[in-house]
């Protein structure tokens, strides 16, 4: 900042005074009074520089304060993927599974295996809007009515034959009878249904469907 308007303005007053000491003249006086008129103007200018100065000198303050503050949220985010690197590299990884031993109820299966679906895609004709469900036929994962009903119905007669045999022929020793003969002679086997009935929870294979047809 040039300072040189201040000095300049003091000297130019002090001429001004003194032109009314000495014997008055008109021409110097107006002489002074426009010089004292300029320096005034040039001070006011370098007054005018110094509040742009100080509000600069503000700002800057203002930058600096940001700038540390800043600073030190980058070290601590540093810091941080320092130790985080550090605890990646200590961790041991392995390769095993952990698979839950939590047991799932049959209710839970038999609502998975209802919604599971032969068809990849709507058979022909299937528009529930328009009231038309196709006609191709609904596939179940599981046996058919008549088949399971089939086997509930010949239980009893299987037991009764059961009983007669026994009577025909006493064991020595009721309590030596293996349990796995008695559950194969009293459950009759079920009768194959005439589809490819889906044995598993897995989704459909074409394959299966083919080597039926043939």
């Amino acid at each position: 900042m040039n300072c040189s308007a201040f000095d300049t303005l003091a000297t130019t007053a002090t001429a001004f005074c003194n032109s009314f000491v000495n014997p008055p003249n008109p021409t110097l006086i107006l002489t002074q009074t426009i010089k004292l008129l300029e320096a005034n103007a040039a001070f006011q200018q370098l007054l005018d520089q110094l509040a742009i100065h100080q509000r600069n000198i503000i700002r800057i303050k203002t930058l600096i304060d940001e700038t540390s503050a800043l600073n030190q949220q980058i070290d601590k985010s540093l810091h941080y993927l320092l130790n985080s690197r550090q605890r990646l590299h200590q961790t041991n990884l392995s390769d095993k599974t952990f698979l839950s031993a939590e047991k799932i109820p049959h209710t839970m299966l038999l609502d998975y295996a209802a919604k599971i679906s032969k068809y990849s895609s709507a058979p022909d004709g299937y528009n529930p809007a328009k009231g038309l469900y196709g006609t191709t036929p609904a596939y179940f994962p599981w046996p058919p009515e008549d088949a399971m009903r089939k086997g509930v119905l010949m239980a009893p007669q299987v037991e009764s034959n059961l009983s007669k045999k026994t009577k025909s022929s006493p064991i020595k020793n009721d309590m030596h009878i293996n349990d796995s003969d008695l559950i194969t002679q009293i459950t009759p086997p079920l009768k194959s249904p005439e589809t490819n009935v889906f044995m598993g929870l897995d989704l459909y294979d074409p394959k299966d469907q083919n080597e039926s047809n043939n």
